[in-house]
């Protein structure tokens, strides 16, 4: 949804910054979305300001951060892309959530060229979007258990030996997956058949 949706912003050169929360998993609305219900209001929005609230979406939106960023970019290169160079453009950070960018910058590469070694030293233009989504089917989905892992894992383990199964878990998606992934697990953990397996 957001590459059409950026060429519009970027033609119109419209820095906005969009905070959007979707309350329906985005494969239920078509790619042109955003362009389709954002593009008409574009031209009379006056940021910092709410788009839309219902049950399909809120959508709230402010004025990126370029002058704060160019300011910035006087005395320090920062690496591009990266998570700083967002922070600076969007204000903000927000870790459990996604954030989708598109901007001009001056970039320089610094050192033997090996690596992605780019930074940028000024900034013309830049429109994003955080996003994120709470619809319930999309936590379901994205809070998926940990139960065809445990299975390898048991298949692996030897006989008549005290055993342990370490699973590392990313915690990216927000405190909703989370509470759900947890409680998914616990669920499997508690209940799981380690077929005489000694796993402690």
């Amino acid at each position: 949804m957001w590459a059409p949706f950026a060429k519009v912003l970027h033609k119109k050169a419209l820095p906005y910054i969009f905070d959007i929360n979707f309350h329906v998993e985005l494969n239920s609305l078509p790619d042109d979305y955003l362009v389709a219900k954002l593009v008409p209001a574009l031209l009379t929005l006056a940021p910092p300001s709410n788009i839309a609230s219902n049950e399909i979406w809120t959508v709230n939106v402010d004025v990126a951060k370029i002058k704060e960023a160019k300011k910035y970019l006087k005395k320090y290169l920062v690496k591009y892309p990266s998570e700083q160079l967002n922070r600076l453009v969007a204000g903000r950070r927000e870790p459990n959530r996604c954030f989708t960018v598109t901007m001009e910058v001056n970039a320089v590469r610094v050192g033997d060229g090996k690596g992605n070694n780019v930074y940028v030293n000024d900034i013309g233009f830049c429109a994003g979007s955080f996003w994120s989504c709470d619809a319930e089917q999309a936590t379901e989905t994205k809070a998926r258990d940990i139960r065809a892992r445990l299975a390898q894992a048991v298949e692996q383990l030897p006989d008549g030996k005290k055993c342990v199964v370490h699973f590392g878990i990313e915690t990216l998606d927000g405190a909703l997956v989370e509470q759900e992934r947890y409680r998914r697990i616990a669920d499997i953990i508690y209940s799981f058949d380690t077929k005489g397996k000694d796993l402690r």
